[in-house]
């Protein structure tokens, strides 16, 4: 037994030297080239900067899926959480709700609203 773990840790070492020689200067590869990230298609604003304009709420505010709720745009995620009772941060309600519909994605509005702080509720 003390035999395996005395070859067990010098074989570690062993592989451990071994793996981390480099002969020569290492250096990037001439030929590659920077390839920025791309932006994703809707991009992240910062709550409450925002300048949507109000729109009605859709018909299915009440039933709406998470994934419909992810698809609408800002107007209409904002009117969705009027409908829920948002009155004053309608924008940060929104956003709130996006992350928990980001992260239920089966679920529904009505069950993710009531799960975000009851101060951006009102």
């Amino acid at each position: 037994m003390r035999r395996a773990a005395v070859f067990v840790v010098a074989a570690a070492a062993a592989v451990s030297v071994a793996g981390c020689t480099v002969t020569g200067t290492p250096h990037a590869d001439p030929g590659a080239t920077y390839t920025p990230p791309t932006t994703p298609s809707r991009p992240f604003k910062l709550p409450g900067l925002d300048n949507a304009p109000v729109v009605p709420p859709p018909a299915n505010a009440r039933t709406m899926n998470c994934r419909e709720y992810m698809l609408a745009d800002d107007s209409t995620q904002q009117a969705v959480v009027r409908v829920f009772g948002a009155v004053k941060r309608t924008s940060m309600a929104a956003t709130l709700l996006q992350m928990r519909c980001l992260l239920n994605q089966t679920s529904t509005v009505a069950v993710e609203y009531p799960k975000i702080p009851p101060a951006f509720q009102e």
